[in-house]
């Protein structure tokens, strides 16, 4: 569902909305930072803290997710804090009370444009060095199965040995690690998986653009025969 960001709460349950302004006014909602140009990540404080992703276009959220297990409607509470946070100004919300020197300190971070991410790393490529960044990518895929998995597919065309198996490899990987004693894979990390897997189809689509269509046919086979 794609959802005006200005008319937001004319799409998302009433309920959920009540739930989404009291996260945001009890100051929940981590400041959303935007990853690339109309891409926001955001960290919402409850039992836990979930991560809401949006995605967002000349005024149109095309895309929303959250690591929550709601799964009773489209549109979580987690995901309408975080349109609160975004529309605060519009709507002439506040959220909770911060201290005076925090407020200050913010108000003097808003004056000056603040990069995106991407941006943010493109600085650090430009002055990192070759060998730098070759032992942080080994030491970072040695202990993070979600990182490994996008690497290797990612430059998988660069392999001699690339083949629809090794994309298995990776699903069986992700299934593995997310099964609990009994071999099921419990709610709390159905969402990961997803996660995850979609990752995995989003690299299958980046080697089709690119025109490595043998990697996205293994890739997508591999997934599809999971």
């Amino acid at each position: 569902m794609k959802i005006p960001l200005n008319q937001f709460e004319q799409y998302i349950e009433e309920t959920i909305l009540k739930r989404g302004l009291s996260y945001f006014k009890s100051g929940y909602v981590g400041e959303p930072e935007e990853i690339t140009q109309g891409v926001y990540e955001a960290i919402v404080s409850g039992s836990e803290d979930y991560h809401v992703d949006l995605k967002i276009k000349s005024g149109i959220i095309t895309e929303y997710t959250c690591t929550c297990p709601y799964d009773i409607g489209p549109v979580c509470k987690h995901v309408a804090a975080v349109l609160f946070y975004l529309q605060q100004d519009v709507l002439e919300l506040k959220p909770k009370v911060i201290p005076l020197q925090k407020a200050k300190e913010k108000a003097a971070a808003k004056k000056v444009k603040k990069k995106t991410i991407a941006e943010q790393i493109n600085d650090m490529l430009e002055k990192i060095t070759h060998d730098e960044l070759k032992q942080f990518i080994l030491e970072k895929a040695k202990i993070d199965l979600s990182f490994r998995n996008t690497f290797l597919s990612s430059f998988a065309y660069q392999n001699a040995h690339e083949s629809k198996e090794l994309y298995a490899k990776q699903v069986k990987s992700i299934l593995r690690t997310a099964s609990g004693r009994d071999g099921f894979i419990y709610w709390n990390q159905a969402v990961g998986v997803g996660k995850l897997v979609s990752e995995l189809l989003a690299t299958a689509q980046k080697q089709s653009e690119n025109k490595n269509y043998k990697s996205a046919i293994f890739a997508t086979t591999a997934v599809m025969c999971g």
